[in-house]
């Protein structure tokens, strides 16, 4: 496995879980004049849905962790309500005559990409969370179902291309032993959240999603950025312990499958309590 970026502490063995999200087909076709004003009650209808998800996914963070990390959803919240964004995507429809997927892909990404283009870490993040709302609302216009991540009910280690911040909120940690991701940093959203969920991640892994199948284990550590799969299965037992002891065996096997890779047991490892 590619070495990424120890982005939530803690060491994690598992099953295999990929998240592929397919990429929308944007509708690229310019659409009459005289159906714009519609395409915009298209567009202020998604955007509502989308802020009442948000306000529903705040809350629950709240319930579950706090006053602090709810602040994430509200900064999101403050994204979609900021009226030069919105009067920026009624402009392309309405001017352009792009229908309401296409307006919003555009003025999102472009937004993103003035983040991204910034020289500070943290703004840098801040384009991915132009690019997750602008995702977000396109999908909601679409029609499109996201993988509902609270449903998972076995032991798994997810693998994604990113995780959103709303995806890391709804993951419940007695089945999400750990995340790794092809991109991303320390500073994100998704990684503040493993954090306080008490996930261990590893991110900005690189290219991944073509390289494993869901027959696969992993074992990572998420203090180090370290990662392997285990190729003999260290990581393959009956998960049926509870508490102290399931931890304590997961972390057995994820330093086990890591000491093979290191060739001794990394130092990082040494002396540490596990997850």
């Amino acid at each position: 496995m590619h070495k990424g970026i120890a982005a939530s502490p803690g060491y994690a063995a598992g099953q295999v879980l990929l998240l592929r999200e397919g990429e929308p087909d944007l509708p690229r076709d310019v659409i009459a004049a005289p159906r714009t004003e519609a395409e915009c009650q298209r567009f202020r209808r998604a955007l509502e849905r989308a802020k009442a998800d948000i306000v529903q996914t705040r809350d629950d963070v709240k319930e579950r962790l706090g006053e602090h990390e709810c602040a994430i959803f509200d900064s999101h919240l403050l994204m979609l309500e900021d009226p030069v964004v919105v009067q920026e995507v009624e402009a392309e429809i309405a001017g352009q005559r792009k229908k309401a997927a296409w307006a919003v892909h555009d003025v999102f990404s472009r937004h993103a990409a003035y983040f991204s283009g910034l020289d500070d870490a943290y703004f840098q993040e801040r384009a991915a969370d132009f690019r997750d709302l602008g995702d977000r609302l396109v999908r909601e216009l679409l029609g499109m179902k996201s993988v509902q991540l609270d449903a998972i009910d076995r032991p798994v280690i997810v693998v994604a291309r990113d995780l959103t911040p709303s995806q890391t909120a709804r993951l419940n940690p007695a089945y999400i032993k750990g995340i790794v991701t092809e991109i991303g940093g320390t500073t994100s959203h998704s990684a503040i959240l493993a954090r306080s969920l008490g996930i261990p991640a590893v991110v900005g892994c690189g290219p991944l999603l073509g390289e494993l199948t869901e027959e696969d284990w992993l074992a990572l550590d998420g203090c180090t950025g370290g990662g392997q799969r285990d190729e003999n299965g260290s990581g393959n037992r009956e998960r049926t312990e509870s508490g102290p002891i399931r931890a304590a065996n997961e972390r057995e096997a994820a330093v086990c499958c890591l000491s093979r890779r290191y060739g001794a047991l990394p130092s990082s490892l040494a002396g540490r309590d596990g997850a």
